[in-house]
């Protein structure tokens, strides 16, 4: 899979809605500390491109993205049913670490200069065909 080069305009957009994600993560301790995951998914819808939004999606796509979103349903309500004061401890160690700015702020740099790398690169330059002479 290729990836295309993005514009000017998604990559300042993607910028920002990473950025606000990174924010929304680092200072959001409460309940509503999952909202950092809509920045992300609005950030992939940016960087598409526009021929991908007008084409079909083929069926055996559909049923990987509905077979992972029953994976990711199941997982999270086994969790919500099946925790233990282990499990949820571990949960808010793991959320206290991935908060720390000292993760953070780095996570956040590696994913701008990531975007930084999709918007800089090159298309492969097609080789033209072997032309014959007859």
């Amino acid at each position: 899979m290729t990836l295309h080069p993005i514009t000017t305009k998604q990559f300042i957009a993607w910028a920002v809605l990473i950025t606000l994600a990174f924010i929304l993560l680092v200072i959001n301790q409460g309940r509503f500390a999952f909202l950092f995951i809509f920045p992300f998914q609005i950030a992939t819808f940016v960087t598409m491109p526009a021929d991908d939004y007008k084409r079909p999606m083929p069926p055996r796509q559909v049923l990987v993205g509905v077979g992972v979103g029953i994976a990711i349903v199941a997982v999270i309500g086994w969790l919500a049913t099946h925790a233990t004061p282990e499990s949820d401890a571990w949960a808010r160690s793991f959320g206290v670490f991935i908060r720390h700015p000292g993760v953070a702020v780095p996570l956040w740099l590696l994913f701008l200069y990531l975007g930084y790398r999709r918007w800089r690169v090159k298309l492969p330059l097609k080789e033209s065909a072997p032309h014959s002479d007859e």
